[in-house]
């Protein structure tokens, strides 16, 4: 078969849709049941980009020309990190979690940025797609946590084993948080029925929420709820230096801490040390902030998060970080580039600021399409951090329904348009290499 008899296949409208729907549709039962770190996650993430990735063959919609601003993420993340194991700044970068992390995260770029060509009949189509999930597993979670429902009654619904134990209920915990945002954002203010579902589906998700373990979602959820309901307050003028200042602290507060540091109290009565997750965060954040004070300029290198020791005393029955992580995006690439890691986070910050501020601004989806990217920078600020494959999958994830949401709106502004942010991770991308190869080299 020709070249143009593939991709007329693969243009097909009908294609696209069953092939993308397919994906939301499994995507929700897997992180409910399978999702746990475990190797068969590769196998979804691998399907999911095969399913997808066609849709990179067909032509950008009319009057629109293809994005490649996750490409630019992707390629400014890998020069970073291949940088850094070529000329490492320390002895604990980690050349084998490269070749495993960095073909998840390129799977991962590839498969949003194939999505972000989307269909406003795909968005209308997988929209009920979200609903039904959303409402699907807040029932399902409710009745697993008082005893009512074995997941294994479920077990017809997956191709992998199914996962008894509670402690996945992070994952699934922080897909439902982005996925009631999303339904939100596609629902509410079209009509009686579809307002009804989005408070549906708010409801039953912040019940299931809350039956959960996770602390970081249950107070995603109700920050977010807050910045839901401050983007009604009628102030035109002030609303984007309101959302830039949201964006900003997911920066900010990281480099606060390493200007201030040590934060952790003395008193080992202090009301910080009531709940442990709190507890250990600020031991956590306290040892990157120390580590980034030493290696500021070139950071530690990719991976080394997994291998830093920690000095007896510093983390309370830690020897390195809990999971191979610090539990903060922004530490994370804080610790392993230094400032440049810092400076890559602007940009890519920007870049999607800029997108949302000119997509959802004044239009019907503001503020739960504000209330989402929050809920995500919270989730990211305070858990996932690490480069394993279900983390790979919730990152996926989010930015896709992000994107999906945003761009149900009816304005023509686009994600092309975010050159500054483009800019920023270039420029930073290219001249933090240099200074690591540098510093790698001759030691400067």
């Amino acid at each position: 078969m020709s070249t143009n008899g593939i991709k007329k296949i693969l243009n097909l409208k009908f294609f696209n849709e069953v092939v993308i729907s397919l994906v939301f549709l499994f995507f929700p039962i897997y992180v409910f049941l399978n999702a746990h770190n475990a190797h068969y996650a590769d196998y979804v993430l691998a399907g999911f980009f095969l399913l997808i990735i066609p849709r990179a063959l067909q032509q950008p919609l009319p009057g629109k020309t293809r994005d490649y601003s996750a490409l630019v993420m992707l390629w400014g993340y890998g020069v970073l990190a291949i940088a850094s194991l070529l000329f490492p700044p320390s002895q604990y970068v980690d050349h084998f979690w490269f070749l495993k992390a960095f073909s998840r995260i390129v799977l991962g770029f590839l498969i949003i940025w194939a999505i972000a060509n989307i269909s406003s009949r795909e968005i209308a189509l997988i929209r009920w797609i979200i609903a039904a999930s959303s409402i699907f597993i807040s029932i399902a979670i409710l009745l697993h946590f008082n005893s009512i429902l074995d997941k294994h009654a479920l077990k017809f619904l997956t191709f992998f084993p199914v996962i008894a134990a509670d402690n996945n209920d992070k994952i699934y915990s922080f897909w439902l948080l982005f996925a009631i945002w999303s339904t939100v954002a596609l629902f509410m203010k079209k009509g009686a029925v579809k307002s009804t579902i989005s408070i549906i589906c708010y409801v039953l998700g912040t019940l299931a929420i809350f039956s959960s373990t996770s602390e970081s979602a249950k107070l995603a959820l109700v920050l977010s709820t807050v910045v839901f309901f401050l983007c009604f307050i009628p102030a035109k003028k002030f609303k984007k230096e309101l959302y830039f200042s949201l964006f900003l602290l997911f920066i900010l507060l990281p480099l606060l801490w390493v200007i201030v540091s040590p934060i952790k109290p003395n008193n080992p009565d202090s009301i910080l040390y009531s709940n442990w997750a709190i507890g250990a965060r600020i031991h956590l954040y306290d040892f990157c902030a120390t580590l980034v004070s030493e290696k500021l300029i070139t950071g530690y290198g990719f991976g080394s998060t997994l291998n830093i020791p920690i000095p007896a005393g510093g983390l309370p029955g830690w020897a390195e970080f809990p999971g191979g992580h610090p539990h903060n995006i922004s530490f994370l690439l804080f610790v392993e580039f230094g400032i440049f890691g810092l400076f890559y986070l602007v940009g890519v910050l920007l870049m999607w600021f800029k997108f949302l501020f000119n997509r959802v601004s004044g239009t019907k989806q503001e503020p739960a399409v504000w209330a989402l990217a929050f809920s995500g920078a919270i989730v990211y600020s305070l858990s996932f951090s690490v480069w394993v494959p279900d983390v790979v999958l919730s990152y996926l994830m989010f930015f896709t329904l992000l994107t999906l949401a945003a761009k149900s709106t009816e304005t023509t502004k686009d994600l092309v348009e975010n050159r500054l942010g483009e800019k920023i991770i270039f420029s930073t991308s290219v001249f933090g290499s240099m200074i690591i190869i540098l510093n790698g080299t001759i030691g400067v």
